[in-house]
């Protein structure tokens, strides 16, 4: 998160960012809650500029899934290990998590 404008919510570089947890002084202690905070920022940006004009957005211009993505399978590549980390599948190593989607806070 750098502290600043996240770079991984940038088109230009997001198919080769990641989102970590090393600094939890300056973001959270987690890769869900940095898939969060990436998301919220991404769009704010992206909605302060159209609110800004007087306009209300239309779309989002980050998906879940993109967030997502730079938390596992993104991750993973541009640590050159896609092959053993970020996706599900045989002889990768993973950690598994199931989400209850239909919470309140999801």
């Amino acid at each position: 998160m750098a502290l600043g404008t996240p770079v991984a919510s940038d088109p230009d570089v997001m198919e080769y960012s990641s989102l970590g947890v090393d600094c939890h002084s300056a973001a959270g202690g987690g890769i869900i809650n940095e898939m969060r905070l990436l998301l919220q920022s991404a769009r704010g940006m992206y909605n302060d500029h159209v609110c800004r004009a007087g306009k209300h957005p239309k779309k989002l211009n980050m998906s879940v899934e993109e967030a997502f993505n730079l938390g596992t399978a993104i991750g993973a590549r541009t640590l050159l290990r896609e092959g053993e980390i970020g996706t599900l599948r045989e002889g990768a190593l993973a950690d598994i998590l199931i989400f209850d989607t239909d919470s309140v806070n999801m």
